[in-house]
Parts: structure tokens; sequence; C-alpha cells
């Protein structure tokens, strides 16, 4: 045995304890328990493999260059996603990023010269074989990278510059992302394409090269028809001709590709090669100038969120404060005020509803429902029934009253969708500077990448596969969510309650949405109490401020109960009502029938802005106005899934994830709690609305 391959088994036998190093290197960063078990599992994997380790040997009679590279680069390749990504990108306790890059190649040797003896078997016996050299690989990626490159790096940057104010993250967010993808594919691809036979790889060669030229006249010349991604969905059977006129195009190109680079190969050898790279020359030149052209602020950002510094300011003048504790039912209150009636010490200004019923069974829809008064609507998904909601002139004239009559209006954990909706509508949505951005921000570069990916392939495909791209679920400001600087959870709010007066002469009105009783939450009654105490100290700090008098007081909840453990329970929401300068001697306790409906005027008749002639057509009835025994019809829509319906596309974001539920129950019934609860428990369904898929 000579030297040289003594130090090679010497370097062998010390690759299992890069693992250790590397995950010691983790652990001590990031003090990851998970990676301290992945490390103790690898390391006594690798090193009971070391022990057959000669068996491998013996396999392998050559050690080529191009299988180490071969192995690094497939340990790259499975360090940037499961490393880089969330350790560098989302966070890590580390700032030192010459520290990450030590990280990142102790695991790539690491990782490289575990898969390395499989690599170097593969390798070995093809660069043994007189089919593949170094050459054919080089011209192999000549062939592939453009289709990538148009793929990953063109369109992308094309639709992102020529329209940067529609997305609300910056240039870098996802450009990297789509570098690695570019490299990887590309590398894989060509790797693959240089293991063919002779005949084989210039049959495939030709193919690639009239896909890349397909590619190219398809984005740039067969897309007129295509209509823009604006929620309309495209009727492709009206396109069948056009698709068929398309797909002809496509075999033409590629059929004499293959023709030509079989019947006239000297020829096809010598221009091939020169046509993938022009194609690739041109779209790169167009990227750089696209990219030196484009404005400084395509790498920053200036996102719309929903500040938290003025949760505890209120007004020195009128207040109208309306807490909404998450999935807080009415019945827990009920048993409270029967079994512990002291609980409600305090609250003698109130009035206590006995008899409600939100509309919506779930938080997004249900807030937004009591803000913008939308009605439930079968036709519109999800996504478009939210922003339609926050766009209605509905919406607009509510929140403009306000504004007129000298109102800040501030909300906290209201936020469910696009940031801009809430623009103009409540005043504590402001904008971040570019340095907030990177600290208030959670990014999803691979999410946002993939979403590229699928828009790209949108446009290069052929007519006629476009609608097998899912291009209506394309949603970009999913994956940008801002960080929420307003306490939600009880503890939270109720630790850093301390109240203060504005400095302004403005009114305000305030809609706190907090986390009530919603699950992990598992002692309803206990925590409901505990409601009660942090909405006391609350009214507590108002009387100390001098402002409790001419305060409007509403509590009640986005919904009641969930039916994810109790699917035969109604869930009905909690209401209690203080009206301004308004006095009691004991809890008022009152039957009427009071509905979701009711809110927003409730909230303008608080606030002496609601005329109950006029306004009952647009905004519905103030609780005020309703009567003891009335009888009115209403509805409550809850979220089933029901195997008789078809499962629904869903954008998998906190707007709208649905929890794997295509249907809406409605119930509507003319009665008390009662008759929802007999209905609920016996299946008596009113109508059953099938979803329709979210779109972006």
């Amino acid at each position: 045995m000579n030297c040289a391959e003594e130090k090679n088994r010497g370097f062998r036998r010390l690759y299992p304890y890069f693992w250790l190093a590397a995950f010691a290197v983790q652990i001590f960063l990031l003090y990851d328990i998970f990676g301290l078990i992945r490390a103790v599992v690898l390391f006594a994997v690798v090193t009971g493999l070391q022990i057959r380790y000669k068996l491998a040997e013996r396999c392998i009679r050559k050690h080529s260059f191009i299988s180490i590279i071969t192995a690094l680069f497939l340990a790259l390749m499975i360090i940037i996603p499961l490393q880089v990504y969330p350790y560098w990108l989302i966070a890590s306790r580390t700032e030192n990023v010459w520290i990450k890059v030590v990280l990142v190649i102790f695991e790539m040797i690491s990782i490289g010269m575990f898969i390395h003896p499989v690599v170097n078997l593969i390798v070995v016996n093809i660069v043994c074989d007189k089919e593949f050299s170094l050459k054919k690989l080089g011209t192999s990626m000549i062939f592939v990278t453009p289709f990538y490159f148009i793929m990953f790096i063109y369109l992308p940057c094309e639709g992102f510059l020529h329209n940067v104010s529609d997305f609300n993250f910056p240039f870098q967010s996802f450009i990297l992302y789509e570098l690695y993808y570019f490299i990887a594919f590309s590398l894989v691809t060509s790797l693959l394409l240089s293991f063919s036979t002779k005949a084989v790889y210039r049959i495939l060669t030709s193919v690639v090269l009239g896909i890349d030229i397909c590619c190219y006249i398809q984005y740039m010349f067969l897309n007129s028809k295509l209509h823009l991604l604006d929620g309309e969905s495209m009727k492709w059977e009206e396109y069948t001709g056009y698709s068929v006129i398309t797909l002809i195009i496509w075999l033409v190109v590629i059929s004499a590709c293959v023709i030509f680079g079989l019947k006239k190969t000297v020829i096809f050898n010598k221009i091939s090669a020169g046509i993938s790279g022009i194609l690739i020359a041109v779209q790169a030149l167009s990227v750089c100038i696209m990219l030196v052209m484009a404005d400084s602020k395509i790498y920053s950002k200036e996102l719309e969120y929903m500040s938290g510094e003025e949760q505890y300011t209120v007004s020195g003048s009128k207040n109208i404060i309306m807490f909404i504790l998450d999935a807080t039912d009415n019945d827990y209150f009920k048993e409270i005020l029967e079994e512990n009636p002291e609980a409600f010490e305090g609250y003698e200004d109130f009035t206590f509803y006995t008899d409600t019923c939100s509309v919506f069974d779930s938080t997004p829809t249900s807030i937004t429902q009591m803000l913008t008064g939308m009605d439930f609507s079968v036709e519109l998904n999800g996504e478009d029934w939210y922003r339609s909601a926050w766009k209605s002139e509905k919406t607009s004239e509510f929140f403009d009253r306000f504004h007129g009559d000298n109102y800040i209006i501030n909300g906290f954990n209201v936020l469910y969708a696009d940031q801009m909706l809430y623009n103009g509508k409540f005043d504590n949505c402001q904008k971040m500077n570019a340095s907030e951005f990177k600290t208030k921000t959670d990014i999803d570069s691979k999410g946002l990448a993939d979403e590229f990916t699928k828009l790209s392939l949108y446009r290069m495909l052929p007519f006629a596969w476009k609608k097998y791209v899912d291009y209506e679920m394309i949603n970009f400001n999913v994956h940008v969510v801002a960080e929420n600087d307003s306490d939600y959870y009880n503890d939270d709010f109720s630790g850093n309650m301390i109240l203060e007066k504005s400095k302004s002469d403005k009114n305000y009105l305030i809609i706190e949405h907090l986390n009530g009783t919603h699950p992990p939450c598992s002692d309803f009654t206990g925590e409901s109490e505990k409601l009660l105490d942090m909405i006391r100290n609350y009214m507590n700090q108002l009387k100390e401020l001098g402002v409790y008098n001419d305060a409007s007081i509403i509590i009640t909840s986005d919904h009641g109960r969930h039916n994810d453990s109790e699917p035969d329970l109604a869930g009905t929401p909690i209401f209690m009502i203080k009206r301004s300068n308004t006095t009691g001697s004991e809890l008022k306790i009152s039957d009427v029938p009071v509905y979701h409906e009711d809110i927003q005027a409730t909230l303008l008749d608080c606030a002496g802005l609601y005329e109950q002639n006029e306004d009952e057509q647009i905004f519905g009835r103030s609780v005020f106005d309703l009567k003891e025994g009335e009888l009115r019809e209403r509805t409550w829509y809850d979220r089933r899934y029901d195997s008789d319906f078809k499962s629904v596309k869903t954008l998998g974001s906190v707007q709208f994830a649905w929890s794997g539920c295509n249907t809406y129950y409605g119930y509507s019934y003319i009665g008390n709690t009662d008759v929802l609860a007999d209905m609920v428990s016996s299946g008596n369904v009113t109508n059953i609305y099938q979803m329709t898929d979210n779109k972006g």
C-alpha cells in the first residue's frame, strides 16, 4: 500500500468525526436539543459503518476528483434547505456571519464525506466509460441552463421588477433561493444527461434545445390571450383552437431540432451550442439591464403593519372600547353568573345579553363580519370575500363616520390579510422603515421562490398545459407576515396593562382582540373568571384616569366555543355592554335576540352617529333598539367536513386555513339559543354550502 492510499484511508477514518464537530458547533451556537439528538444518532451510525468500511473499499478501485466534487455538491444541496435557510435566513443565536459560514462548511464536509463512497462507486464506473467526459458535462450544461434560467431567474426577475409595487417584500427575499434552484437543477440535469450514450445524448440535447427555443417563443409571443392573474379564472374551453396551434408550434420546433441533430450532426454540433449560448446571454443581459435601471428601493420595503404602540392609550375625552375575547362562549358566563355571581362585581353598569348569535364560527371571517358588516356569500371564495368586505363602500362609510367625528380608531390583533386593506381605516396601521422591516417581518423565502416558479411555468409552458399549473393558488403576500407587536394573550395583556391618557383631544374607538378562552385553554369557566378580573382592572384604571363615565364598553367574542372536540354543540358569543354615562346598582340581564350583524350599528349608536330610520338598512340594528320577546331570524354558519362534497384548495395561510373543512352548515332559526342548540345537536341543518377554492 503506497503512502497516498494510506493517507486517503486515514482521512476516511476521520469522516464520522466531522459530524461530531459540526453538530458540536451547532449545539454550542444554537442550543439546539434536536441537533444534539441528531448528532448522537448519526455519529453512532457512521461510526458503526466505519467497522464495515472495508466492504465498500473492495468495490471502489479508483477515487476521482469528480466524485469528491459531486459528493460535496450534493452535500451543499442538502445543507442549504436544511441548515442555511432555517438558521441563516430566519433566526439564530449568533449574528456573526463568518461563524455561520464555518458551520455550513463543517456540515458540508461531514455530509459530503458520508455520501462519498456511494458517489465514488457510481462516478468511477462512469468515468471509466468512454461515453463520459468533462467536455460532455460542460456541453450538457450549455443546453440545459437556458430552460432553468428562464424558469428560475429571468421570469421571476422580470415579474418582480416590472411590478415592484404589487409585492410586499424586497428583491433579495427570494432571489437567493432562485439561484439555488437554478444551480441545483442545472447541474443535476446536466450530470444525468452526460451519463447517456452518444446516440441517446444527441437526441436528448436536440430535444432540450427545442424546448429552450419553444419556452422563449411562448412567453415572448404566444401568451397574448393569457389573462392577468386578477382572480378571474381562465375559461380554457374557449381557447381550444389556440391551444392546439401553440402545441403544434412546439412539436414542429422540437421535431425540427431532433431531425436536424440526427441528419446534420456536424452542423448541429457547431450551431446548437451557439443558439443555447445566445439564449442565455440575451436573457442574462436583460436581467442585468433591468437591475441597473431599477430603483434602489427594490432592495428595501415599507410594509404596513398594525402598531401596538398605543394599545394602552385611551382618550382624555370619549372612548368606545370593544373587547373581542376569542372563542369565549356565552354558556361560560352564564355558568359563572349562576354559580359565582360575585365574579361580576364591578359590572353593575353593564347589561348581560343571554340570547346571542354570531354569524361565523371562525376568527378571520367573524371579526371581518363584525367590523365590516359583510354578509355571508356562497359565490365568493374566502380570500375574495375578505378583500371585498374591507374594500366595500359600507366599510368605508362606517370608518369615515368615526374619523369625521374626531375619532382615532385603533385595532389590535385584527390583522388577517393584506395589510394595505387596513390603511385609511385603522389609525395604528403604520409603515415600517427599512430597518424595522428586517426585525418586524417573518419572510418565507422558499415559499416566495416556489410561487415565482409556479408563475414562471404558467408563462412558459404550452398554452394547452397552462391549466395544469395551480395558477389560481399563487399568492405572494401570505409568505410575508408582519410581526404582531401588540399583546394578544390574556396574561401578557393583563401584565402590561398600565393605561395612560392621550395627549391629543381626539376621541378613541379601540378594538381589542384577545385570546379569551381559545384553545389550548381547557378550563373555560376558570379562564372566563380571569377575563372578568382583567377587564375589571382595565375599568378601574379608566376610573382613576377620570374617563370611565364617558366610555362605552362592549365585551363580546368573535364566536362561541369551537366545535373541534364537540361538533354537536352550538357556539354562541358573549355580549355585555355599558353605554357612556350609564350607571346601575346591579348587572342587568336581557334576553333580547342579539346578532353579530348588530355590531356596526351598536358602535355607531355609542358614538351618537346612528340614525335608526336612515341607517338600519345600511348597518343593521343597534342592540339598544331590540325589544324583549322580539322574534327575529338569525343564521349561524358552522365549518364542517362533509364527505359528500369534494375537498377544496386552501392557501394554507393564517388568513383562511379552513382546518380541512369543505362546507358551511347553515342553521337558520327563529327563537332563542335553545332552538339553535337543538338544531345543531339533532343535525337539523337548514342549508349546506360547499366552500370554493381559495385564490390569490
